[in-house]
């Protein structure tokens, strides 16, 4: 390629180079502007960090793009710049994914985005023009992208390893897909060098035949020029005789520049006799580079004449020619074709005029014969060429155009096709014979179709869009317009090319589909039952109000099967049984015109509670329409009626041992009640003792103190975190369990003061997302965990006291703090691992555990699933 590269001309190949630096350019605007549009919906959705630290890196990419920008405004691109800017691209990239793990989600490094919008830069690059800038952006966007997913691997493997998406094995075939498109776009490189340098072969080969063909027919004039200078030097010698001796000479000088001048054509001269055979009296050396026969073969006695070589089909046509030229005493001037020595179709230029004598007698013909087979053979292919242009253009759905930049937009060229779309001709609209474009252009629409390609010709672009035009019947027209600016060498604008095509059944279908759409939707969504919308690829792309109501999810707490099956279906061997008898029932429907049979699941809400229902799914075309109908109620009646049945019939048979059993087990099951009672409320009193601590309040108030006189505004929000702690202990206090979103909420909170009154002390690093997670808690514990770690160590901004939460693969949540225990021990408010054990043993059989190592303290709460029942 390097060879072929140093075969086109550098200032062609820099062209081609500053084209690829504005597309990769234009191609970043583009992208930031849909980034900054994506986090402003982010930042309303609520995710106020994220969307702040992705504005961080959004404004760094802005500012590199407008450096880029002008350096390309000044036509300055050397070759240190274009690594920079693929530097920067991929940094960014890589960058941002990792902050993205660090601020929110692990999975964010291994997006599918990342697999699709990285090629995306190496295309662009691809026609930059540079082979050595395209290796070296495949090296850094792999190098990039592995550095981002390995590092967040290293601080989490638990997490990549639990999905074979997420896991190493998967990163390395991604990284190799992404190899194979680089690989591709080097290959689409060299294609685009083989297509350049094809393109400059065919301009330098049409030029150099032109430039010959010009030359031979100067030639021609020239040496037709000596010819009638010779003329005119044997009629002054015929007239003055007396001056022979000088006239010889000016003859003889003539001769020789004559005979130079004919050595030198491309075609060779003759003078013939006007006979039928047009019999040779003198044949230029040159005939042989023609005909392929010697001169000699013409003029010497011999059975071959010039005539006999004319091809048989165009000898009465040079007949006439010839002839009607002596006739009228004129230059003759047409172009036939000759049978070769060796056989071959020659096309010749012949051009001559005859000799006349006083009496104006034909006595010669004088002439020159060039072979134009060359110039010939490229007119064929030029009308090859426009034939096939006219049949695309005539083949197209639209009407291809070529107007001028101007007000009317003044056409020079248009199709036929025209005529179809706006009910005038062609020539109506050729400089504006009879009407112009822009008049038929809907008057609430020119301006925009001035303003739109206005910009694009100032940004040197194609255009393509939509607008109304009236047709000459009166009636609007929908068509969409595309093409692009042409330039002179100075870059100044000369023509607009493009094709106009009638949209107008298009638009009148799309607004005919969305009227559709939308009474399909009321219905839909004023149905009484529950109803939910799937595509083949595994996305839920509608559910209506009567689902959210019944379950509680929406479309974005379910968007594919994956995250529906996982919520619905919590239990993961419940789930597998139902995800089988799915997909067995999927390829049933598919052998019998898309019918499934109704089956009865019971269904997990948003809230936790369970409920029978019967599901009627109908596989379409390309979609899933699911109809759920609420059997809870009957389910609970059947259960209620079979139970009171069987304990009927257990009555009739043994009552009084059944009343005396009963009565025993109503004692001891009301005096276990009692106590597990006391114990709770007497738990609640110290979580809540200790929550209103005059200690804890008396700190806080302190760190107030002090805020307000240093930071209002920081005041005013350590005011609300505390306002929120006690509200939080107050509104929960009487409750058992709470949801672990509510109780990480109180808890930020709460880190909030605890960060404020200890100054970069304490770091509380919160290992996972609490709203995709559906669990329950014991109230305060975690807070309580955390104030022990606070109380019981020593800590100082050299040595923070570092406390990590974390849920592991047991659905434990793991509370683990560094120790660095207080040389003397605080004393105990009596709020501690015991009183979390006992209020744990009053919901679930799992239990809480405590261990201490010789550097950490290690605390796991198991997670309650089920927020109904006491034992999960």
């Amino acid at each position: 390629m390097q060879n072929l590269r140093n075969k086109i001309p550098q200032n062609l190949l820099k062209e081609e180079q500053l084209r690829g630096a504005y597309l990769s350019v234009y191609f970043r605007w583009g992208f930031i502007l849909l980034l900054l549009v994506l986090l402003l919906i982010q930042y309303s959705l609520g995710h106020h960090l994220v969307t702040r630290h992705a504005l961080i890196f959004l404004g760094v990419y802005f500012m590199s793009n407008v450096f880029f920008s002008f350096a390309l405004y000044k036509r300055y691109d050397p070759r240190y710049l274009r690594f920079l800017s693929a530097t920067v691209d991929i940094a960014v990239i890589s960058y941002h994914l990792y902050g993205m793990v660090m601020l929110s989600d692990y999975a964010a490094v291994t997006a599918a985005a990342s697999i699709f919008f990285i090629p995306v830069f190496f295309v662009i690059y691809t026609f930059r023009v540079d082979r050595g800038l395209l290796i070296y952006l495949i090296f850094i966007s792999l190098l990039g992208y592995n550095l981002a997913y390995f590092a967040s691997y290293y601080q989490n493997p638990g997490f990549y390893n639990e999905f074979l998406s997420l896991s190493p094995v998967s990163q390395i075939f991604k990284s190799i897909y992404i190899l194979v498109i680089g690989l591709l776009c080097i290959y689409l490189q060299n294609s685009v060098f083989r297509f350049l340098y094809k393109q400059l072969l065919q301009t330098e080969e049409k030029a150099r035949l032109d430039t010959e063909v010009k030359i031979e027919q100067e030639k021609n004039l020239y040496a037709q020029k000596l010819i009638d200078r010779e003329r005119r030097l044997n009629k002054e010698l015929a007239d003055e005789f007396l001056k022979k001796d000088e006239l010889t000479t000016q003859l003889k000088e003539s001769k020789e520049q004559i005979k130079s001048i004919i050595a030198n054509l491309h075609g060779f001269s003759y003078r013939c006799k006007p006979d039928d055979n047009w019999t040779m009296l003198f044949v230029s050396e040159q005939v042989e580079d023609v005909c392929g026969y010697k001169p000699e073969k013409f003029t010497e006695q011999s059975d071959l004449s010039y005539a006999s070589l004319i091809h048989t089909d165009d000898i009465e046509f040079v007949r006439n020619q010839i002839n009607n030229a002596i006739i009228t005493k004129k230059q003759f001037d047409f172009e036939y074709r000759i049978i070769h020595k060796n056989g071959n179709v020659v096309w010749v230029h012949e051009a001559g005029r005859g000799v006349y004598d006083k009496d104006g007698n034909i006595t010669y013909i004088d002439g020159i014969i060039t072979d134009v087979s060359n110039k010939k053979q490229a007119e064929e292919e030029l009308e090859e060429t426009q034939e096939l242009v006219n049949n695309i253009i005539s083949n197209l759905v639209g009407a291809v155009s070529r107007c001028l930049h101007d007000e009317k937009f003044t056409t020079k060229f248009y199709s036929d096709k025209i005529f179809d779309i706006t009910g005038y001709y062609a020539t109506d609209f050729i400089d504006n014979r009879n009407i112009s474009f822009s008049d038929i252009i809907h008057p609430n629409d020119i301006e925009r179709v001035r303003l739109f390609i206005n910009d694009c010709v100032n940004e040197h672009k194609s255009y393509s869009f939509e607008f109304r035009i009236i047709h000459k019947n009166g009636n609007i027209v929908w068509v969409n317009e595309s093409g692009q600016p042409v330039y002179d060498r100075e870059g100044n604008v000369v023509y607009l090319d493009g094709i106009t095509t009638d949209i107008t059944a298009k638009k009148q279908a799309e607004v005919a589909l969305k009227t559709a759409e939308e009474k399909f939707r009321r219905i839909v969504e004023t149905s009484p039952v529950a109803i939910s919308f799937g595509d083949k690829d595994g996305s839920i792309e509608f559910v209506n109000e009567m689902f959210t109501k019944l379950f509680g999810y929406t479309a974005d707490d379910i968007p594919d099967f994956e995250a529906y099956f996982k919520k619905i279906y919590p239990d993961k061997d419940y789930r597998e049984n139902i995800v089988s008898v799915w997909q067995e029932a999927i390829e049933n429907a598919k052998r019998n015109n898309g019918y499934i049979e109704p089956y009865e699941v019971i269904m997990t809400c948003k809230d936790g509670t369970k409920k029978h229902v019967i599901a009627y799914t109908a596989l379409l075309e390309d979609s899933y329409l699911a109809i759920f109908n609420d059997i809870s109620e009957l389910k609970e009646a059947e259960a209620s009626l079979s139970k009171a049945k069987e304990e009927l019939e257990t009555l009739n048979l043994s009552l009084e041992k059944e009343v005396e059993e009963r009565t025993a087990q109503l004692t001891a099951a009301n005096t276990q009640l009692l106590k597990l009672q006391k114990e709770n409320l007497q738990s609640q009193f110290e979580v809540l003792k200790q929550q209103v601590n005059p200690h804890f309040l008396f700190n806080s108030l302190n760190v107030l103190t002090s805020l307000i006189k240093v930071d209002t505004d920081l005041a005013e929000k350590f005011t609300e975190r505390l306002s929120k702690v006690y509200r939080h202990v107050l509104e929960n206090k009487e409750k058992d369990i709470i949801a672990l979103s509510t109780e990480m909420e109180f808890l930020r909170a709460y880190v909030f003061l605890v960060d404020i009154r200890f100054a970069n002390k304490v770091f509380v690093d919160i290992g996972f997302n609490e709203k995709d997670i559906d669990a329950y808690v014991v109230p305060l514990a975690l807070q309580l965990l955390i104030e022990n770690a606070v109380k019981h160590n020593t800590f100082s901004k050299k040595s923070p006291l570092k406390i990590k939460l974390f849920i592991d693969k047991n659905n434990y949540l793991n509370i683990i703090n560094n120790l660095q225990n207080r040389g003397t021990q605080m004393s105990s408010t009596g709020v501690g691992l015991v009183n979390i054990i006992k209020r744990y043993s009053l919901l679930t059989e799992k239990e809480p555990i405590f261990e201490m190592t010789d550097n950490e303290f290690i605390a796991k709460i198991p997670l309650i699933k089920n927020a109904n029942s006491k034992y999960e």
